[in-house]
């Protein structure tokens, strides 16, 4: 799999760039915003994903890897494809998203071509179930971290032993990394 590329831009198109890396020419889809940041004949750097479909291969890039986090967060979401997800990616940062989300704001998803309110409120539905997770997973985690501090170690090495174990549940995990933490 093609998940990083290196090269001179040899072609700039309207969605994609054709870079020549070591003498091969590989076509990549970039939102409009990294598209205005990049003049033909430069070097680039892009972190890469391949949708490998029935009739076609294709590359999408991102400039940096946030954004590629962004767009695979994008595309897990049912009935949103590629070219729709790097549309959506354009938007702004997960941050400018979440902040459209907490708003309800469905315009800036509307506006992007096979994007309807429909499409749109499912797409703001699914990824604030998935932000929510993610903070709650920091949270927890950070509950962790604290419990451990709370009883004298310190916050770096809580962290640290934390990440060394596992467990089904919070309580588990700090009694498991009391354990670790005591030899």
């Amino acid at each position: 799999m093609i998940s990083y590329l290196k090269g001179k831009v040899i072609a700039k198109n309207k969605d994609t760039v054709t870079l020549d890396v070591q003498g091969v020419g590989y076509k990549v889809f970039l939102t409009e915003r990294n598209l205005d940041k990049i003049e033909s004949g430069q070097e680039l750097e892009v972190f890469c994903f391949l949708d490998a479909r029935e009739r076609a291969l294709e590359l999408y890039g991102f400039l940096k890897k946030k954004e590629l986090e962004l767009f695979k967060e994008l595309k897990g979401i049912s009935g949103v494809g590629s070219k729709v997800a790097l549309k959506i990616s354009a938007l702004g940062s997960l941050e400018d998203i979440k902040e459209d989300i907490e708003n309800k704001n469905t315009q800036a998803f509307e506006q992007i071509k096979g994007v309807g309110k429909k499409r749109a409120q499912k797409i703001i539905l699914e990824l604030t179930g998935k932000i929510e997770e993610e903070s709650q997973a920091k949270s927890v985690n950070e509950k962790n971290v604290q419990a451990l501090v709370n009883l004298g170690f310190s916050k770096k090495r809580s962290k640290e032993t934390l990440k060394e174990v596992s467990a089904d549940n919070d309580e588990e995990k700090v009694k498991k990394a009391l354990e670790k933490l005591g030899k």
